[in-house]
């Protein structure tokens, strides 16, 4: 008996329960979760930022390394004609080149904002310098949309 007045108190309870959330509960919630997204969008962002020109930095000295591996096979160091591709297609100046490309699987990688690593070489000094342009992908910029140079590693 004490039962079935239980299961009965819970059935009536539960039928006028049954409305689901009001639309203020809603809107509450909603601006709670902004709220939260913007407290801690921007140091997600930034964090996304750093790891990017620290990414930036790597394949920079990776690219470095392979620029004068060419030297040392080549005698030379890539004309600014030439640029990184005689790093993936041999010039035909170059005999003892290779036999496999210095870059891995072929390709001249992008920077992290997909933008071309800039190769310079300056033929009066006989030194060459590899840029990024950063997140701004112009020259110049501040913070993270400063220019990166292999000079600075």
């Amino acid at each position: 008996m004490f039962y079935k007045k239980t299961l009965q108190i819970f059935k009536i309870s539960y039928r006028n329960n049954n409305k689901g959330f009001t639309l203020m509960e809603i809107m509450i919630v909603l601006v709670l979760l902004t709220g939260l997204v913007a407290f801690f969008l921007p140091g997600l962002t930034q964090q996304r930022d750093k790891g990017a020109v620290s990414t930036a930095k790597l394949t920079i000295s990776r690219l470095v390394d392979a620029v004068e591996t060419f030297y040392m096979d080549c005698s030379y160091y890539p004309s600014n004609a030439e640029g990184m591709e005689a790093l993936v297609i041999a010039p035909q100046k170059c005999e003892s080149w290779g036999p496999k490309p210095y870059l891995k699987n072929g390709k001249i990688p992008k920077d992290p904002w997909k933008n071309d690593f800039i190769y310079q070489y300056d033929e009066s000094s006989g030194s060459f310098e590899i840029i990024s342009l950063g997140k701004g992908g112009k020259p110049g910029g501040e913070d993270f949309a400063a220019d990166i140079s292999s000079k600075d590693l």
